[in-house]
């Protein structure tokens, strides 16, 4: 694949973050010891009893499409549970999984418009350890409906219902220090990549020069 067709996040961690996170951690000698984004795990299930089934989750299925770009399945319930009137089979809610170039694109839209919207800081620090897997590093965490996001304008009619989705950042690290996952992932939330355009100390010393500039003329 020729490097122009890579996402940025992707040649950024290559580029800049490589260099760094071989000299934090001794155990890794290659940039392919290096930890990489594998897959994003998405759902967004219901709290309640469906009770018309794919009919009343199409809105959200709708929405979470708008949002990934790509195609979602439907949850089922795995067993019965008669305290809840859930039987075995009945639509629970959606999900997809993304990979490359969609993964990274969902995730630099998670770090730079609806990470910042969140209460909580970005949740890098609590991985855990995939079962029977040493070399998987799974983030977890659950994403409320934010007050902003580009695919809101025109189809906030399927958004509306939505109240949370949770999202799992699934990383490999093929050798070395699996502690630098998060490492990575905070790496990538620095200024002049996403959408947020510049950082604040960037802005307040644009601002200080052009109150300094306005004041001499």
């Amino acid at each position: 694949m020729a490097s122009g067709s890579r996402h940025r996040l992707v040649r950024y961690g290559r580029e800049v973050l490589s260099p760094l996170l071989l000299l934090k951690s001794p155990a890794s000698k290659h940039p392919h010891q290096l930890p990489t984004v594998e897959k994003i795990a998405i759902s967004a299930n219901e709290n309640r009893l469906l009770t018309h089934g794919k009919t009343e989750a199409m809105p959200h299925r709708a929405a979470m499409e708008l949002l990934t770009g790509r195609k979602w399945h439907w949850t089922v319930a795995r067993k019965s549970v008669a305290n809840f009137k859930q039987r075995k089979g009945d639509v629970t809610g959606t999900a997809c999984t993304l990979k490359g170039h969609h993964a990274m694109s969902f995730l630099e839209k998670w770090i730079y418009i609806l990470g910042p919207q969140e209460s909580t800081p970005l949740p890098w620090k609590g991985g855990l350890l995939g079962k029977g897997k040493p070399e998987i590093r799974s983030f977890h965490f659950s994403v409320r409906m934010p007050k902003f996001a580009p695919e809101w304008d025109k189809s906030w009619e399927y958004f509306k219902a939505l109240k949370a989705f949770n999202v799992a950042v699934v990383c490999k690290v093929p050798r070395g220090d699996v502690r630098l996952a998060a490492s990575m992932l905070s790496g990538m939330q620095v200024p002049g990549i996403g959408w947020h355009g510049y950082h604040r100390e960037d802005v307040k010393q644009a601002q200080l020069k052009w109150r300094e500039e306005n004041a001499q003329a």
